[in-house]
């Protein structure tokens, strides 16, 4: 949360995820050198741009296993559980009052991912002089699907934002 505070704290800010595709079938099977410092050089770039963006993180630890970086993809392995692991002790999403908290709407796709959701859409909403993200997700049980809607808290990105709009300083109280 203190990073939220600070002149780096940008919850929009993804970095070019454009070439994460070609880089993961690039690994797949036989690849070179070259493959391998472009991989690398990809994962560099995306978790300079965002750090605390999981699925950066999953990139990254997928990257590792493909050139046998076995520490590495530990590593990014277990930054990516704690990530989520934070998000999920903040609540349990099934409503306003115990919404989870995220710092990134990327979270919230990332949770689900996470979680074996599918999004079938998202709402923004307003209670009580909080900001929302409302996901509606489904999940294929057996034969069947089941339906739900999980809540986010989007209080700290939602504040960042509007500051950036309005002109005041990104973490600072509106």
């Amino acid at each position: 949360m203190a990073y939220t505070n600070s002149p780096q704290y940008n919850p929009y800010q993804a970095g070019d995820q454009s070439g994460m595709q070609k880089t993961v079938e690039a690994l797949q099977g036989e690849h070179d050198e070259a493959d391998a410092k472009a991989a690398r050089a990809q994962v560099e770039s995306l978790l300079e741009a965002n750090y605390l963006n999981p699925d950066h993180h999953l990139f990254a630890a997928y990257v590792c296993h493909q050139l046998g970086d076995e520490d590495g993809e530990r590593f990014h392995q277990a930054f990516m559980t704690g990530l989520l692991k934070s998000v999920l002790a903040s609540g349990d999403g099934r409503g306003y009052e115990s919404a989870f908290i995220v710092i990134a709407t990327h979270e919230e796709y990332a949770l689900l991912k996470a979680l074996g959701l599918e999004s079938r859409g998202q709402e923004l909403r307003q209670h009580e002089g909080h900001w929302f993200d409302a996901l509606q997700f489904s999940r294929r049980i057996k034969t069947a699907r089941q339906r739900g809607e999980m809540y986010f808290n989007i209080d700290i990105p939602y504040r960042w934002l509007h500051n950036k709009l309005h002109g005041g300083a990104p973490g600072a109280e509106s």
